[in-house]
């Protein structure tokens, strides 16, 4: 209802955005000069990358949560769970889906993971599994570690013709896992003791 009662509030602001904003740009393309060419180059890439379509997705199965929609008997199914799983581990492994129309599938697919772990107690098992409580524990390591890795293998991979792209998700995956575990292990770990040792205990 709060988000609903928001958006009803800004609408009009939203369409006077939408309907309003679009010429401007597209006029600065066609007759502007070389800034405002510029500024709206910079209000595309920024919409571009803005992924307000994601946040529609995730939107969309939070609406359909709270109205318990009839959608919800296939879409928290735990088949329909792994098979979502699956699917998106085959197209993150394979890159079998590329642009625009690969990435809304996937937000998807993501839309419909969640909601299980989220609303599905079935699903949400999955979340007690050791490794994933493991991966959770160095989750910080991955947030940090993950970026330049991704780099790293990325470039490997652009300068040797012997591996496959197939191996690009696994070695990030992988070498990620490992220095992040090795770096809770020897880095937050006694930092996080030493953090205990020096807080006093709550009464």
């Amino acid at each position: 209802p709060f988000l609903m009662a928001g958006f009803k509030r800004f609408r009009p602001m939203l369409i006077m955005v939408v309907f309003l904003g679009w010429p401007l740009v597209f006029s600065a393309l066609a007759h502007g000069t070389a800034a405002e060419i510029r500024g709206a180059g910079l209000a595309f890439a920024f919409w571009r990358n803005f992924n307000i379509d994601a946040m529609a997705v995730g939107a969309g199965m939070a609406l359909l949560l709270f109205r318990r929609s009839k959608a919800l008997r296939l879409l928290l199914d735990l088949r329909f769970f792994f098979t979502a799983v699956l699917a998106t581990g085959v197209v993150l492994a394979s890159n079998t889906l590329l642009g625009a129309v690969g990435f809304r599938a996937m937000c998807l697919l993501f839309g419909v993971i969640v909601l299980n772990l989220a609303a599905n107690a079935k699903a949400a098992h999955v979340l007690e599994w050791h490794w994933i409580r493991y991966l959770g524990r160095i989750s910080y390591g991955l947030y940090v570690f993950h970026p330049p890795l991704i780099v790293l293998v990325l470039s490997l991979l652009a300068r040797s013709s012997l591996l496959p792209d197939l191996l690009a998700y696994p070695l990030i995956f992988l070498l990620t896992t490992l220095v992040a575990a090795t770096s809770h292990r020897y880095f937050e770990a006694p930092f996080l003791k030493l953090r205990d040792r020096s807080m006093p205990s709550a009464i």
